[in-house]
């Protein structure tokens, strides 16, 4: 059994949309955000201010491959906010052909560069 697939967030069996809300989490450190996921054509991911407000540029984030462990997330802006609390909302839409489920998320936050 592939890690963190012990359980899963999905939508139930005939609805069509649905979204997930973390709580308030703060990058310290550029980095990214990864999703252990299947069906991820179906989901895309927004970054909103802890008031649940959308952070401008961070609005319809996609996964860069197929299914996997480790999809990273990509948005039109190049680096994710560091230093203040957001939240991460994941947006599910199935179909026919797709049943997305998410099995974790990760922050990956870079090591500091140490020629600085």
């Amino acid at each position: 059994m592939p890690r963190d697939r012990w359980g899963a967030l999905g939508l139930n069996p005939e609805v069509l949309q649905g979204t997930i809300c973390s709580a308030p989490v703060e990058i310290p450190r550029p980095g990214e955000i990864q999703i252990n996921a299947t069906g991820v054509e179906g989901l895309s991911v927004e970054l909103l201010d802890e008031w649940f407000v959308p952070i401008p540029g961070f609005s319809d984030g996609r996964t860069d491959g197929p299914d996997g462990l480790d999809c990273r997330v990509r948005w039109s802006e190049a680096a994710l906010p560091t230093g203040k609390p957001l939240r991460i909302q994941i947006k599910m839409c199935a179909s026919e052909q797709v049943s997305p489920r998410v099995y974790a998320l990760y922050i990956d936050s870079k090591k500091g560069d140490s020629s600085a």
